[in-house]
């Protein structure tokens, strides 16, 4: 199968393109009757004292707002409108104003604005987890003791860390500010109770420690070489294994050329997320599967260097979601694997760590927690049609590039 990325309508797009034009006036005339200038008088101050103590002037801080739409703000101002209250934001600011009489109509306002804040923020969170591979950890030192980051700010610290800052704050999953600064390698945090705390902290690249030995077939490589494409001979036991599985999976072509993608950073990548998956998954569990993925040859160069990165999908394959697709069968993956302009097509045979699955539609972007814990299922698709989708890089080795 070939690679695969969602075209996703967003649903507050649509519902925003079909609201009908409403607006609220923001005065009102009145005119009193009276043949005594002084009632007329008394009857004004008191309506004026019953607006004034009527009217609601409430100011919400959400920290998250940024995270939220221009489509949900503009869906949260209409419900506003809807019950008759002026909705102001100030995402800069992570200010909300809310005006009116109708207090009711307040409290459906932020009762919305919670539940999108909720959801914008998992979603952001979720984003930044993908985003970063499973190898590195950001830990700091308490007393004599490396610990973790907790995997939100772990992901964004590694995301700022990408892009150069010198600095940057955020906030736990607590609550508390947080402050952490690159050059120094410090991070410091607020205490509820007004007071500072400062520790050491350390990038650890789970890939170079060394601990997950590569496969002994592998030829050898040298020290600083990361990458080597090496070419299986015919007749060989390795190709042989290859060849009867790729056209047991029913792709009846002959194979012209058999390459072995040896790796060391995606393979020790793979590594650490295979044991992670194996540790946290029930035992016994078929955690991993032999999978084909077709593909154009413009795309190997890449695949072969950094792997399948979902961020780099093309446009097949879209039925299950934002993801990378695997196929059980060879067969179906030879659709997907367009002809050079000498008439070469190519697949790559992986090892895709699909441990426990869900059936996702084309709408999925993120993988959902399994029940009862706060760990997302690990692949999605639809097994029942041999179909695999992975939305974590990490997942994934290539194991050969079969030209046929």
């Amino acid at each position: 199968m070939g690679h695969g990325e969602a075209k996703v309508h967003s649903s507050y797009d649509k519902f925003i393109a079909n609201m009908p034009p409403i607006s609220v006036s923001q005065k009102a005339e009145l005119v009193i009757y009276s043949d005594s200038a002084k009632e007329r008088m008394l009857a004004e101050k008191k309506l004026n004292e019953k607006c004034k103590s009527a009217f609601k002037n409430e100011k919400d801080t959400e920290q998250n707002l940024t995270k939220l739409s221009n489509a949900q703000i503009k869906s949260l101002e209409y419900l506003g409108l809807q019950n008759r209250i002026k909705v102001t934001f100030r995402a800069q600011e992570h200010l909300v104003i809310m005006e009116g009489f109708q207090t009711a109509g307040m409290f459906q306002v932020h009762k919305q604005l919670k539940k999108l804040v909720v959801e914008a923020v998992d979603k952001h969170h979720k984003s930044l987890l993908y985003a970063v591979p499973s190898s590195i950890e950001w830990q700091y030192k308490q007393g004599d003791k490396w610990r973790s980051f907790d995997s939100v700010l772990n992901s964004e610290t590694e995301r700022e860390f990408k892009h150069k800052s010198d600095t940057f704050e955020t906030t736990d999953m607590k609550g508390r500010k947080i402050s952490i600064n690159f050059k120094k390698m410090k991070e410091t945090f607020q205490e509820e109770q007004g007071g500072k705390q400062s520790f050491d902290i350390r990038r650890y690249d789970k890939t170079k420690s060394g601990s997950e030995p590569l496969p002994k077939k592998w030829d050898k490589m040298s020290k600083g070489e990361n990458l080597k494409m090496v070419q299986v001979q015919p007749g060989s036991e390795e190709y042989t294994k290859v060849q009867q599985h790729f056209a047991s999976k029913g792709a009846n072509f002959p194979i012209k050329k058999l390459e072995r993608i040896q790796n060391k950073a995606l393979y020790q990548q793979f590594s650490v997320k295979k044991r992670d998956i194996n540790l946290n998954n029930p035992k016994g569990h078929q955690n991993e599967l032999k999978l084909f993925h077709g593909t154009a040859a413009q795309t190997i160069p890449f695949i072969n260097e950094n792997g399948f990165d979902r961020s780099h999908c093309g446009v097949n394959g879209t039925a299950y979601g934002k993801g990378v697709y695997f196929a059980l069968n060879s067969s179906y993956s030879v659709g997907y694997a367009k002809p050079d302009t000498v008439g070469n097509r190519y697949m790559y045979v992986t090892r895709v760590l699909v441990g426990e699955n869900i059936t996702t539609n084309g709408h999925t972007q993120f993988l959902p927690n399994k029940p009862g814990t706060n760990r997302p299922y690990d692949s999605g698709g639809d097994p029942s049609n041999g179909i695999y989708v992975i939305f974590h890089d990490a997942q994934v080795y290539p194991e050969y590039l079969i030209t046929f």
